[in-house]
């Protein structure tokens, strides 16, 4: 697993360094392009906390997958810190580089628009290394830079991520910078999600009882995943 994950990560590095030759050398200046930065950011922290609450509360633990890894997550969150980066980065990096670089001769073509080409960029990037920021939030021991970003709320930093992990987990699941935490939390965005999800017949699972199955799991020896 240590040398496949290392495999990917290795090809999303040059597929990511393609396309900021693309846009720095082929695609044309894009205007406003800060905002559009920005606004991405947002909606790629958003999209974190839609994507973390689905999985922490829907889907069966009891199966081997990505439900179940961020389900176990719950029981030992400071093991994210104690993996090998590579393998934190690797599942998303099995996703996002394949589709990005199927994309990258429409790019260098110049079939898309710049600013839509910017913005897949950066959430592609975003999209990879959210588990990198996610690891962060577990470290609170970080130093220069890192707390630095941190302190700024340009990533999420440990004492709000600590929230998301207190019973009965209903809050504070975004893990890039946070800023869609109070947004969503405060509109009941996780009650919308199990109502919008309850009428396509998707039926919630408490994640308390779902760690109660983890832990089961695991005395009978099966492991967590």
């Amino acid at each position: 697993m240590p040398s496949r994950a290392k495999l990917w990560l290795t090809a999303w590095l040059l597929v990511f360094a393609a396309w900021v030759w693309a846009l720095g050398f082929v695609l044309e200046p894009v205007p406003h392009a800060g905002w559009i930065l920005l606004f991405t950011y947002f909606i790629a922290d958003a999209g974190s906390y839609l994507f973390h609450y689905v999985v922490d509360h829907y889907g069966d633990p009891a199966r081997a997958g990505l439900v179940r890894d961020f389900q176990c997550h719950h029981l030992t969150p400071c093991g994210i810190a104690e993996r090998p980066l590579c393998e934190v980065l690797c599942p998303a990096a099995r996703i996002v580089t394949p589709v990005m670089l199927l994309l990258w001769p429409v790019v260098v073509a110049g079939w898309l628009p710049g600013w839509l080409v910017l913005a897949g960029w950066a959430l592609g990037s975003l999209w990879v290394f959210t588990q990198l920021f996610h690891r962060w939030a577990h470290m609170p021991q970080t130093r220069g830079a890192v707390r630095w970003l941190q302190r700024l709320r340009l990533v999420v930093g440990p004492v709000e991520h600590a929230r998301h992990h207190r019973a009965p987990y209903d809050s504070n699941f975004a893990v890039i910078n946070g800023w869609s935490n109070w947004l969503f939390d405060r509109i009941g965005v996780p009650a919308l999600l199990d109502g919008l999800l309850a009428g396509l017949g998707i039926h919630k699972r408490t994640l308390g009882d779902s760690l109660e199955r983890l832990r089961r799991i695991e005395s009978a020896g099966e492991g967590p995943g």
